[in-house]
C-alpha cells in the first residue's frame, strides 16, 4: 500500500494495516508525509501477522530471522538493519506448528513525528510445544522504518517475534 499525504497527518485513533501476505512481498504500509505526523495514544499500525505466510521467504527452516537466532537451525539472514523494509518469515515445524510473519511500515515525514499510540509488526503467535526448541513454528517480527526531521513520544514500537525466535529490524533514524 503506497501513497503521499501532501500536509500533516494525524491519526488519533483506529486501526493503519495493510493485507496480509502470502508467499511474496506484495503488501506493505509505505506512506510520504509532507508536514507533521502524529499516531495519537488510541491509534495503532496493526500489522501483527501480516508478513510471509509459515515456511516462506528464506526460512526453510523452524525459525525464521531478520538478523540472528540463539538456536540453531535458523534461515538465511536478510534484510537492511539500517532501512528495514521486508516482511517477517513465516515460521514453520515439522510439527504443524505454524505462524506468519509481522508486516512491514515504511514512514517518511518531511516533519516532526509524535508517536504515542502502538506500532505493532509482530509475527503471529502460534508455537511448537515440544521440550526442545519451543519456539519452532515462530516467525520473525516485521519491519519498521521511520523517518523524520524529530521523533518524539511514547515510542511503543513492537517488531519483536511473538515468541522470542527472532530478532527483527526496527528503525527510528
Amino acid at each position: 500500500t503506497n501513497f503521499i499525504v501532501s500536509g500533516n497527518a494525524q491519526i488519533l485513533g483506529g486501526k493503519w494495516t495493510h493485507q496480509p501476505n502470502a508467499t511474496v512481498q506484495s503488501n506493505r504500509l509505505c506512506v510520504a508525509v509532507g508536514g507533521d505526523f502524529t499516531l495519537g495514544s488510541g491509534a495503532t499500525v496493526a500489522l501483527l501477522g501480516k508478513g510471509f505466510q509459515y515456511g516462506k521467504y528464506n526460512t526453510g527452516s523452524a525459525i525464521a530471522t531478520h538478523a540472528a537466532s540463539p538456536y540453531g537451525n535458523h534461515s538465511q539472514i536478510y534484510g537492511n538493519v539500517y532501512e528495514p523494509t521486508e516482511l517477517g518469515s513465516g515460521g514453520d515445524s515439522s510439527s504443524s506448528a505454524r505462524s506468519y510473519g509481522g508486516g512491514a511500515v515504511y514512514l517518511v515525514v518531511a516533519g516532526s513525528a509524535v508517536v504515542d499510540g502502538t506500532i505493532d509488526v509482530r509475527s503471529s503467535s502460534q508455537k511448537w510445544t515440544g521440550a526442545i526448541n519451543p519456539e519452532k513454528g515462530c516467525g520473525a517480527g516485521g519491519s519498521v522504518y521511520l523517518s523524520a526531521t524529530s521523533i518524539s513520544g511514547a515510542d511503543p514500537l513492537n517488531a519483536s517475534p511473538h515468541h522470542v525466535a527472532a530478532t527483527s529490524s526496527t528503525s527510528t533514524a
